[in-house]
């Protein structure tokens, strides 16, 4: 019978705790209801297994290992103490000397995937993850990889890397040192390896295929790990296997003297990049990005700090689209709130304007609409109707009404957008379609140019700067654009239809083409419907759809409008409209 780990737990006030006296550990729960046994202060005590399986990987052969493992040191069972820990959780990592990330097992993908990463990384330009495809050819990964990176990409597919919590608990640590079987690695070249073929998927397509799915995730932690640290790329130097292991479980302190830590992104980025990522327990959407919020987001948040694990799901994904509206001061959180076709709005348990707890799903739900637009009230603040409303399942903002829906058409999907032809084609064939259905057509010809302004992010614009024309200008845009079908062996052309592509299908998939009552026509939601209006609210960098429903209304998602996002006919509009309080539930 193998020999039960022992541990010894101790109580240490957070402030007394220099950063060298512990470690934390980062695993996947995986199946919460696999248990066993481990000796607690000489007495047996039940715990996940996977936080066996981790403790037994990381412990040292010679001496004790001082490590803070949530599985162990927070009491699952007690929400007051579950909910007073995951407040605490950004100075728990903050504080730990570095991080220890358990994969789990080696399996025969492993050592393939990290002779990829080590290849990847050896080749790489003045230490960080900028290769040449050429270089990449010649690299000893892919002249013995079958399929091009094959293991590496199951490699990425482990569950770890897809969970919420362990976002935070990479990011925020000083140092993360990585574990999968008997491997031991700086965890560094792990995650901008898993950028690299991210920001480098299309050019690799033609003979090694990158799923960009499999990776969103692990960018996303990448990009906050590089926003924390300087991250390096040294080498990994093996190390062996060791025995028993010290944790400690902390305490607050009576007077609360929390480490200031600084926020890494805005409280609605983190929302939307908590859509990458899986949560067993919906309410972990807030609470398992927590710890990445700076310490007086924390306090100076009222909405915020009166959430708890006593919460319902509803109560706390609703709270978290207010405290990010509360705390960055716009409404950038409602652009990644969206419906899926199949969805009863009539249904719907939580309030349409609320954070979802699933995850982001390519197939199904839109891309946010990226425009932060000063026109649409960028700068006017949200705030001063959201404490006054206590229900939570309802929202008050102000702003003005500036359109409404009299024809919609079908939905796009990502077929239509395989080439710059076939997107033209689609939506050509779209607007027809609408000006068949109604009496008035637009003042301009909108078959070609209407789509265009739409697509103007910033990746676009950087394929197009340098065209000798306004790029901004749709009609010259067109015709630039219309040239490359004259010669298409112009590498610069075909870039500028690749990038000119993704945009559009970035804007349009899984969402359908509408038609206004003054003629406009607009792109929105796939649920939308006839006599939805379309709304500019204070704090919104885009129009937003609404559906009203008695005497309140309902959220449908964002929207973009054809002549109505111009900031001199939206200040028109501002003085044709008067202001009003929408009630959205």
């Amino acid at each position: 019978m193998a020999r039960l780990v022992e541990c010894k737990l101790e109580v240490v006030p957070m402030e007394t705790s220099p950063n060298s006296e512990y470690e934390t550990v980062s695993y996947c729960w995986n199946d919460p209801k696999k248990r066993t046994n481990i000796f607690l202060d000489g007495k047996l005590f039940r715990v996940h297994a996977s936080a066996v399986q981790a403790l037994l990987r990381v412990r040292l052969t010679d001496r004790p290992r001082v490590l803070w493992i949530d599985g162990i040191c927070i009491n699952q069972q007690d929400n007051n103490e579950r909910s007073a820990q995951v407040h605490m959780m950004g100075d728990i990592y903050a504080r730990s000397s570095r991080n220890l990330v358990y994969l789990g097992e080696a399996d025969d993908s492993t050592e393939r995937a990290f002779l990829d990463i080590g290849a990847l990384t050896k080749a790489s330009r003045n230490g960080s993850i900028q290769l040449d495809i050429v270089q990449i050819r010649n690299t000893d990964a892919h002249s013995s990889s079958v399929g091009g990176f094959e293991k590496l990409r199951a490699f990425y597919r482990r569950i770890w890397f897809s969970r919420l919590w362990v976002l935070q608990e990479v990011a925020l640590a000083p140092d993360n040192r990585g574990f999968c079987g008997t491997f031991e690695f700086n965890f560094f070249p792990v995650l901008a390896v898993a950028e690299w073929l991210y920001v480098n998927a299309q050019q690799l397509s033609a003979y090694m295929p990158v799923d960009t799915r499999d990776v969103a995730g692990i960018v996303q932690m990448h990009r906050l790990v590089k926003s924390k640290h300087a991250t390096h790329l040294p080498g990994s130097e093996p190390v062996g296997t060791r025995d028993v292991v010290g944790i400690g479980r902390w305490h607050q302190p009576t007077e609360s003297k929390h480490t200031a830590h600084a926020q890494i992104s805005p409280f609605s980025d983190l929302l939307e990049i908590s859509t990458s990522y899986d949560s067993t327990d919906p309410r972990d959407k807030l609470f398992g990005i927590l710890g990445l919020l700076s310490t007086e987001t924390i306090i100076d948040n009222t909405i915020l700090r009166g959430v708890t694990y006593n919460n319902t799901a509803v109560e706390v994904l609703a709270a978290a689209t207010k405290a990010a509206i509360f705390s960055d001061a716009n409404l950038r959180v409602l652009q990644n709130v969206s419906h899926r076709v199949d969805e009863n709005m009539e249904a719907l348990t939580i309030p349409t304007w609320a954070h979802k707890d699933r995850r982001f799903n390519w197939e199904l739900d839109a891309m946010p609409l990226d425009r932060y637009n000063v026109a649409f009230g960028g700068t006017l603040q949200p705030n001063a109707y959201l404490m006054e409303n206590q229900d939570c399942k309802a929202l008050r903002l102000r702003g003005w009404q500036v359109g409404m829906v009299r024809e919609i058409g079908r939905a796009f999907v990502h077929e239509d957008f395989k080439s710059i032809v076939a997107a033209d084609l689609s939506l050509t064939s779209a607007v027809r379609f609408l000006r068949s259905r109604c009496d008035a057509g637009g003042e301009q010809d909108t078959d070609q140019t209407f789509w265009l302004p739409i697509l103007m992010s910033p990746e676009a614009l950087l394929a197009l700067t340098d065209i000798p024309e306004d790029p901004r200008n749709p009609d010259k845009l067109t015709r630039h654009m219309l040239r490359q079908y004259e010669d298409p062996q112009k590498e610069r052309d075909r870039q500028l239809t690749s990038a000119i592509n993704t945009e559009l299908a970035k804007t349009c998939v899984n969402r359908r083409l509408m038609w206004t009552w003054s003629g406009r026509l607009a792109i929105g939601p796939t649920v939308a419907k006839p006599l939805d209006v379309i709304v500019a609210l204070r704090g919104g960098g885009t129009p937003f759809l609404l559906r009203p429903q008695g005497d309140h209304f309902v959220f449908i998602g964002q929207c973009y409008a054809d002549g109505i996002m111009d900031e001199q006919l939206l200040c028109f509009r501002r003085d044709k409209t008067e202001e009003r309080l929408f009630d959205i539930h």
